[in-house]
């Protein structure tokens, strides 16, 4: 006998996935699996007449229908070659060109960009994420036409770099639980990400997260996991998570956790997310750098941004909030935390970080997946050290919070974003995942 929000295992041809259980009507699958394949889902238990049934935490709602049998072994129902990607959610089926990432902006005849070279004890990833990085700087200091000496004149022959740079660090910038609103171009990396709800037939926005190239966001893998809302849409180049109109909004149309991710001791809590076209970037849009090791902060402040609760009004926040005034914290702080017994603090895999108690700003529901920063001001960017994976459960003011740290992952996330340089760098033929 097993209760709803209990574990359960759930078969699937020759392996097995995990599955919490559910009423039947807040499961999409089970109603997929009952109503148009005739079949009986796993049960858990029944409340009086209403069935408790064992719900994949993952969407498999592709492995259903006509076309499930092809897309068996896929991600997410994706399927792609060179050229096409397909899709298909267990009722239709869609294939269109594979879209390609548009080239860098035309800089021919611009100042170079001075950026230094990576330090040569780096490893192959941080090499690579220093070069990316490094890559990035031109749409901070984007090429444009000067004005002729001569004329006083704008002269498109006459081309220079301007920076522009609109990251700002006044003093008392603190609380995501508690409410600051973020400045304006502030954090053009930042994404919010929106889960379908099958049941309401709405978008809620709920996680965020991270662009760190052009097409792949980092997020925490927890979000992922919510058997009645499937995460399907990030929006990007926006403070307010409303603004459509100014906003880009994408499509996700793939979820990678990490393989070793453990939903129920949070252990290895981080994962990408795939979008729909490569993002067009602008002073609104544009990736952060990942962590490696010269990237330093210099006071030991870090900065956590997300559209969380604020403690003013329950639910998430319409804007973006930030709190520039968290700080590396003893690990025992976050064994502390009475929100999960199972948690094991790893210094390689984890960060503990908390704001002083007279400050009392703290991440809290919904900023799950947002990135821990330090500011690189020499470069104008941020840098993330960290995903926000969980904290207090009540989001305690000034209590300490667990972040997964980046560079523990380094070699994976290269390896998954830029597959064409990991391959490269190591002499292999080049591969996707």
């Amino acid at each position: 006998m097993m209760f709803s929000g209990q574990s359960c295992i759930i078969p699937m041809g020759n392996k097995t996935e995990s599955g919490i259980c559910e009423e039947i009507y807040n499961c999409p699958y089970a109603n997929a699996l009952t109503n148009k394949e005739q079949r009986k889902p796993k049960m858990c238990w029944f409340n009086d007449d209403i069935r408790i049934v064992c719900c994949p935490l993952k969407d498999k709602l592709h492995t259903l229908g006509l076309f499930g049998k092809m897309y068996e072994s896929s991600s997410e129902g994706v399927k792609r070659s060179t050229n096409t990607i397909c899709r298909y959610d267990g009722t239709l089926q869609k294939c269109c060109p594979a879209p390609r990432a548009a080239p860098p902006p035309s800089e021919h005849g611009c100042p170079s960009l001075d950026t230094p070279e990576a330090p040569p004890d780096f490893t192959i990833a941080q090499r690579i994420a220093w070069n990316k990085c490094m890559e990035y700087q031109r749409y901070v200091e984007p090429c444009v036409a000067g004005k002729s000496p001569y004329t006083g004149r704008v002269d498109k022959h006459r081309l220079i770099r301007v920076k522009r740079c609109f990251i700002e660090r006044p003093q008392n910038r603190y609380r995501i639980s508690g409410g600051e609103d973020a400045n304006y171009k502030e954090f053009p990396h930042m994404a919010v990400l929106g889960h379908y709800n099958y049941t309401a037939f709405t978008v809620e926005w709920g996680a965020g997260g991270s662009l760190i190239n052009e097409q792949f966001i980092l997020t925490a893998a927890h979000v992922l996991y919510d058997p009645s809302r499937p995460l399907r849409y990030a929006l990007l180049g926006t403070l307010n998570n409303t603004d459509f109109r100014n906003g880009s909004l994408y499509s996700v149309v793939r979820t990678v956790p990490h393989p070793l991710y453990d939903f129920y001791k949070q252990k290895n809590d981080i994962a990408l997310l795939q979008l729909d076209r490569p993002v067009l970037m602008s002073e609104f849009i544009r990736p952060i750098c990942l962590f490696v090791p010269s990237f330093r902060t210099e006071d030991g402040q870090r900065t956590v941004a997300g559209w969380g609760a604020t403690g003013k009004s329950p639910g998430m926040s319409q804007m973006l909030q930030m709190t520039d005034n968290l700080y590396i914290t003893d690990h025992t702080e976050c064994l502390k935390l009475k929100s999960n017994s199972k948690f094991n603090f790893t210094s390689k895999f984890h960060i503990c970080a908390k704001s002083p108690a007279l400050n009392k700003s703290d991440s809290c529901q919904g900023d799950s997946g947002g990135p821990l920063m330090i500011l690189n001001s020499t470069f104008c960017s941020y840098v993330v050290e960290g995903v926000v994976s969980f904290g207090a459960g009540n989001c305690a003011l000034g209590a300490a919070a667990v972040y997964t740290r980046v560079d523990g992952y380094l070699d994976w996330l290269v390896r998954n974003v830029w597959p064409d340089d990991w391959n490269t760098a190591k002499g292999q033929p080049v591969m996707y995942i």
